[in-house]
């Protein structure tokens, strides 16, 4: 079932959407966030990230097996200094984690992480269930992006994107049926005067492609009506759509 952008941020679980949706997103990134991250590291920052639906399909159904009903997706950063991968310093990336909607103490609703562990956990893909990355790169994020973001569109700007399992799930089965072995998640920003939710105005966010990996390079899949994955929840925004996922 495809939802209206509209519709679809009164349950907070995501939307397929069309190209036209996919190029507002990148091309209002590029002009404003892109733009002046770049302009402070002195190089170009990332614009998307590539992770194979392999290790996806393997790192949904392990989170599940925890009780995980839905996937968030951190905004991270390298650290300034990273011997390891030296041209990722100072750069934007992201990361994953498992979440399930739960009641806290006080009786509120809340969407909180869950990391499954065993053997593979640190070492099975990067970026996936990954809880020392998730803190170490969101942590740099909030020193080295977040603060200038949030500067540049007058409040707190995302720090995360949520789907729900289910249609995260939906969006990887119909990509795979497509011939795409991985999946290319950009960048993406809300225009400031974004009308279909105006709380998402001028907020970072995603919009995930299939894609087939090649040698080299990779191709987009953007066949059919709806081609894409985006309307993740993203938080902070009013708390409603940071606490639960639905």
């Amino acid at each position: 079932m495809n939802f209206t952008a509209k519709e679809v941020t009164k349950s907070c679980a995501g939307a397929f959407v069309d190209i036209d949706h996919i190029d507002m997103l990148k091309s209002t990134y590029r002009q404003t966030k892109w733009k002046l991250n770049s302009e402070r590291l002195g190089t170009e920052d990332t614009l998307f990230a590539w992770f194979s639906i392999k290790y996806l399909k393997e790192f949904v159904e392990k989170s599940k097996s925890v009780g995980s009903d839905s996937i968030k997706i951190y905004f991270g950063a390298f650290p300034l200094s990273y011997p390891e991968f030296p041209l990722y310093a100072g750069r934007q990336t992201m990361v994953f984690a498992g979440a399930k909607n739960q009641v806290d103490e006080n009786g509120n609703k809340v969407n909180l992480d869950i990391y499954y562990y065993d053997e593979a956990s640190e070492s099975s893909q990067v970026g996936l269930n990954n809880k020392s990355q998730v803190e170490m790169l969101t942590k740099s994020y909030r020193e080295l992006k977040h603060k200038y973001n949030s500067e540049m569109i007058g409040k707190p700007d995302s720090l995360s994107a949520t789907f729900t399992m289910k249609i995260f799930e939906e969006f990887i089965s119909r990509k795979e049926n497509q011939g795409a072995n991985g999946i290319k998640i950009y960048f993406g920003a809300y225009p400031d005067d974004y009308e279909n939710f105006p709380g998402f105005s001028g907020m970072q966010t995603l919009v995930l492609v299939g894609t087939q990996h090649l040698t080299g390079h990779s191709k987009d899949i953007l066949f059919g009506d709806d081609p894409a994955l985006g309307v993740a929840c993203i938080c902070p925004l009013p708390a409603a759509h940071c606490t639960n996922v639905s």
